[in-house]
């Protein structure tokens, strides 16, 4: 994967331009990776194959030779980053729940699992291609899982709900006596949509607190990367936090969020030099 093909619009772009080569090339090489199963997935409309050839990919890349190219780009980097075969099957097991249809307005306990296997695993790699993987630190990658994957889920709410997901729990659903049943019911009413995005949103923020309590000088310095990724994302849930939670344009929500290089680069250094 190249620079070039991380657009200069993707959220993660700048933060893992400035990591150090080997990191940066490890780290784009698990996004690309991602990307692809992900893609594969929705273009062959979410099949239990295409993630069965996936597992057996995964297998591959740790006992054999990989035949996709992203697979093989990757290999390398899990043995020299010691990058855990169980956080990708985690990742797996949470593409797995979406093709399965076990995300429309899920229990409580399926909505966290969803969020642990598909945010806070990834977060977790990284963490080892960091050389920070210590109980703490993954508190932190824990925290920013929860808080960034919920921004998404906000930030989507409206268009998931149109393609037939909502990836809202049950019992906040009920707070505003909607049935999860009837996902579009949301969309018909406004002041309800507003609220379940707010009540999910209160959620998000918990987290994004969270992972302030839990950081120290050391692990600001170790994961200035990873905190940068969850600056933009707060810039996210703040514009949509500032509307009112009212539904607002994905595009412009991401555009809005990309940082200047200066204002970016300011934020690395205050990061780098944390003590």
């Amino acid at each position: 994967m190249t620079s070039e093909s991380l657009s200069h619009y993707n959220s993660f772009f700048w933060p893992i331009m400035l990591m150090p080569s080997e990191q940066r090339k490890a780290t784009m090489a698990l996004y690309a990776f991602c990307r692809k199963v992900d893609n594969d997935i929705d273009e062959l409309g979410g099949t239990k194959t295409a993630l069965a050839e996936w597992r057996d990919e995964c297998e591959q890349m740790y006992h054999g030779t990989p035949g996709r190219k992203v697979s093989q780009q990757l290999q390398p980097y899990l043995k020299e980053f010691n990058i855990q075969k169980e956080h990708l099957q985690a990742m797996l097991d949470g593409w797995e729940m979406d093709v399965n249809g076990d995300m429309a307005a899920p229990d409580r306990k399926t909505f966290e699992l969803y969020c642990e296997r598909v945010a806070c695993a990834p977060g977790l790699m990284v963490l080892s291609i960091l050389d920070c993987d210590t109980p703490s630190a993954q508190r932190v990658a824990n925290a920013m899982g929860h808080a960034l994957q919920r921004t998404n889920m906000l930030r989507d709410l409206a268009e998931d709900i149109r393609d037939g997901r909502l990836y809202v729990p049950q019992d906040l659903l009920k707070k505003v006596y909607l049935d999860e049943n009837e996902p579009l019911d949301i969309l018909r009413d406004p002041e309800k949509f507003i609220t379940v995005r707010k009540l999910l949103g209160d959620e998000a923020l918990r987290y994004y607190e969270h992972v302030d309590l839990y950081l120290t000088p050391e692990l600001t310095r170790k994961m200035a990367p990873a905190l940068l990724m969850r600056d933009v994302y707060w810039q996210q849930y703040r514009r949509i936090q500032r509307s009112g939670w009212k539904s607002q344009d994905k595009a412009k929500i991401i555009k809005a969020s990309m940082t200047s290089l200066p204002m970016l680069l300011g934020r690395w250094s205050f990061y780098k030099m944390a003590a």
